[in-house]
């Protein structure tokens, strides 16, 4: 996955903890499949608990 897209999912991400994979999909309209999207919610929660 390029950087620039993990970046654009990360951030929707964060900003909106309490959502989830539905709302994400809904959000890019279908851009990100399911797979890609909880892929980079595992690295934000990674990334969250090792701050």
């Amino acid at each position: 996955m390029p950087e620039a897209e993990r970046d654009l999912i990360a951030d929707w991400m964060r900003e909106n903890p309490a959502k989830g994979l539905n709302e994400a999909t809904g959000y890019f309209e279908g851009r990100f499949s399911y797979g890609a999207l909880r892929m980079v919610q595992a690295w934000v929660k990674r990334e969250a608990a090792e701050a």
